[in-house]
């Protein structure tokens, strides 16, 4: 058939496959006899402009009630009507599939730079903005979308549990982080949570006495055994990094400060007893942890600095 009548007019058919929206009409069908129609026994007004269905029409005959959609049982002309208007309503209109992949790489992309768990947040938005536009037609793929929120939230988690483990880049001679690394781990954790804290922890030792008066070997080595010691006494689940020559940083998360302030003491104790070639590292340990009032990680590195200073100049 090359043609439909629709409206008393000429329309050519469309072939074309596409995606239809359930409809149902407003109102209830009308229901004709076969007797009325012959006889003229109706209202030209009742069907003008409206489609017909010819066909088995008393919804009380066995057999001529099915389920629908929602598992309700429904008269099968009710459901063919529900049919032809759903194929009448402007149907949805899909997105290109250039622009759907542009999309999750965008969504993916934004996700993995606002950072933390704002990916899952994304996922959910798409999907409100997948139900806003349904009544317009617009057939958003929220559920992809979603998917590539959550790819971007994992791919951060990825990134800091790496960071945390490898603490890469390395250093060549304590295999902790180094000063890139450090800064790199500081920006994703920074705002800290309120209820998770951040936690500093600084170590230093005399590297410069050493190098000076045993050399390079006995100080990598001195350096090499303050940085083992604060890995084993703080724990393999923080991120570690070799902050300067004689240097070493940990980040703690979750940590309170009277947590954070009993472990650098038993830190420090623990260095003080360690000699190297019958000379002892002077070590020095101080730390910080994270304050609403604190603007920028700087604030949090000063902190522990002067608070190492101050432990220092008591000794």
């Amino acid at each position: 058939m090359a043609s439909r009548r629709a409206g008393g007019g000429q329309s050519p058919i469309d072939s074309r496959r596409r995606l239809l929206r359930q409809f149902t009409p407003d109102s209830a069908p009308l229901h004709l006899s076969f007797r009325d129609v012959v006889s003229g026994n109706f209202r030209y007004a009742d069907v003008q402009g409206r489609p017909v269905i010819i066909g088995l029409t008393a919804p009380g005959i066995p057999g001529t009630q099915f389920l629908d959609s929602s598992r309700a049982l429904t008269p099968g002309t009710e459901l063919q009507a529900r049919a032809v208007s759903s194929l009448l309503v402007a149907p949805l209109t899909p997105l290109p599939s250039w622009l759907v992949a542009l999309l999750c790489a965008g969504l993916a992309a934004v996700a993995v730079w606002i950072d933390r768990l704002w990916g899952f947040v994304l996922a959910v938005m798409a999907l409100a903005l997948t139900a806003l536009l349904w009544p317009l037609n617009i057939l958003l793929p929220g559920v992809t979308l979603s998917f590539a929120g959550i790819i971007g939230a994992a791919a951060v988690a990825l990134e800091t549990s790496w960071l945390s483990r490898r603490g890469q880049p390395a250093d060549a001679l304590t295999r902790l982080g180094n000063r890139a690394a450090f800064t790199r781990a500081m920006e994703m954790q920074w705002p800290p949570d309120p209820a998770r804290p951040l936690g500093l922890l600084l170590t230093k030792i005399d590297y410069e006495g050493i190098l000076d008066r045993q050399g390079y070997a006995a100080a990598e080595e001195a350096l090499q055994l303050a940085a083992a010691v604060l890995q084993r006494e703080a724990g393999p689940q923080q991120m570690y990094f070799r902050w300067g020559p004689g240097e070493c940083a940990a980040l703690l998360s979750g940590a309170s400060a009277e947590q954070i302030r009993s472990l650098s003491a038993h830190i420090e104790t623990q260095l003080h007893g360690l000699h190297l070639r019958g000379e002892a590292l002077e070590p020095s340990v101080g730390w910080a942890v994270s304050r609403p009032e604190m603007t920028d990680p700087a604030k949090l590195i000063e902190e522990a600095g002067r608070q190492r200073s101050a432990g220092r100049q008591a000794t």
